[in-house]
């Protein structure tokens, strides 16, 4: 499990919102909360975008392997946790595999890096299984069965990344207080 947090305390477009929405009742909490939500999702897709800078990975590949959880704290100013939880990825989703076609007879390739190139994965073999799932697999022993497939990393252990971490939660920062601006004049004007 991974996760990625942005906590309020010390931002100060919350102490401006506390201050220009101190004459309504409940205007700063409703565009703190307003705000949470919104950075959240932006949270969620940018997560995959900071994924994708480092790794050979496409988006639909990410998004169906993670399971996302979101949880507010609205307690003493706002904090925003997002948990990323999720299976290993199987190696043949990222890209660069090859061959893309199982049954060919070719040295398999591979990578999960986009700083490095496919590297070959001899006495390995690509197949379809009879659910529908493709895999790079290898025999675990000269015999025919047991195979193993070969694995790549999870959401949680790319996210694990510091770079990536540190990535999101600036990016999630900065857009948090771009959104409560926005958030904060609505209110001012009228638009709840």
């Amino acid at each position: 499990m991974s996760f990625v947090n942005i906590n309020d305390a010390r931002m100060e477009g919350v102490e401006r919102a506390e201050r220009l929405l101190s004459g309504i009742s409940g205007g700063a909490d409703e565009a703190i909360k307003s705000a949470g939500q919104s950075v959240a999702a932006y949270m969620q897709s940018a997560s995959v975008k900071a994924i994708q800078e480092r790794y050979a990975i496409k988006a639909k590949n990410i998004r169906e392997n993670e399971l996302v959880r979101v949880r507010y704290s609205f307690w003493d100013g706002l904090s925003i946790t997002i948990n990323f939880t999720g299976r290993k990825i199987p190696l043949y989703r990222f890209n660069g595999t090859s061959p893309k076609q199982p049954g060919r007879r070719e040295i398999v390739k591979a990578h999960v890096l986009k700083s490095t190139s496919p590297q070959p994965f001899y006495k390995s073999f690509i197949a379809k299984m009879q659910s529908g799932h493709i895999g790079i697999f290898k025999r675990e022993s000269e015999t025919r069965f047991p195979i193993e497939e070969k694995m790549g990393l999870s959401v949680p252990q790319m996210l694990s990344n510091d770079g990536v971490k540190e990535k999101i939660s600036r990016e999630a920062a900065a857009k948090f207080e771009e959104i409560l601006e926005q958030k904060i004049l609505d209110i001012l004007n009228g638009r709840r």
